[in-house]
């Protein structure tokens, strides 16, 4: 009786491992048919499977039956953002193909993914949608965080959205790494004055004059920090250098004699 009752769930379990299998098949076959609501509720399924969920294949077919789904109108209802998704599921391809059988298409694939991601912050962006845009370079800097180029999107984006903590931290972030652009140190100076740390900003554009001396915004934003703290004997010079550098900038000059 013993040794039946134990073929018995033998057998139930084979059954149930080929049940899941065969979801990873038949989400194969109906994104081939154009079935893509089909193939998206059969590869779920395969994906939360203990067995399939573990396997290179089922995470290649969940991302290129998100990346069909991102470029299918008839189906944008099936997932409010598959772009994510399916760069998710490519990078746990990445994970589980330890035999390397899917490598070169995965990889084509995560590209061709990245790139539609990032070609959708700049929409987001262009159309005002910035914490749209915010969500969408997070997803791109989570998968590749060295995408500098992601990071000062990012920083703009949070920056327009008034997200000042997100705004600090890329900002600050793309400091770091040394990203070579002025406005970052103008724009987390900034971030500093409205939050009336004069001193930080003030750290924050002596360290931009070193790295670009001839960068008349950043001597008028010295400036500005300058007169905050009521610094005016230390004003005079820096006018003085900035109308040298701006000599055809009136205001320059009325603020100069103003001081």
């Amino acid at each position: 009786m013993k040794k039946l009752l134990f073929t018995a769930i033998a057998l139930v379990f084979a059954a149930t491992a080929w049940s899941q299998s065969l979801e990873v098949l038949n989400a194969y076959n109906y994104q081939r048919a154009g079935e893509l609501d089909n193939a998206k509720a059969s590869i779920d399924k395969a994906t939360r499977d203990e067995k399939t969920g573990i396997e290179a294949k089922t995470w290649y077919y969940c991302g290129n039956i998100y990346l069909q789904i991102a470029s299918d109108t008839k189906f944008s209802y099936l997932d409010p953002n598959p772009l994510a998704v399916a760069i998710d599921a490519f990078s746990k391809a990445r994970q589980y193909d330890v035999k390397r059988k899917y490598t070169e298409e995965v990889n084509q694939n995560y590209a061709q993914t990245m790139a539609l991601l990032f070609n959708k912050g700049v929409k987001e962006y262009g159309e005002q949608k910035y914490k749209d845009a915010i969500g969408t370079f997070n997803v791109i800097i989570k998968n590749n965080p060295n995408d500098t180029l992601a990071l000062f999107n990012l920083a703009l984006s949070a920056e327009k959205a008034k997200d000042t903590l997100a705004a600090k931290a890329a900002f600050t972030k793309l400091i770091e790494i040394h990203y070579p652009e002025a406005e970052i140190y103008r724009s987390l100076a900034s971030i500093y004055r409205a939050e009336k740390d004069t001193a930080a900003a003030l750290t924050v554009i002596e360290n931009a004059r070193v790295l670009f001396p001839e960068n008349v915004n950043l001597i008028i934003d010295e400036l500005n920090v300058y007169l905050a703290r009521k610094k005016t004997g230390e004003v005079i010079g820096k006018l003085e250098l900035a109308c040298s550098k701006d000599p055809n900038n009136k205001t320059l000059f009325f603020a100069l004699g103003t001081a």
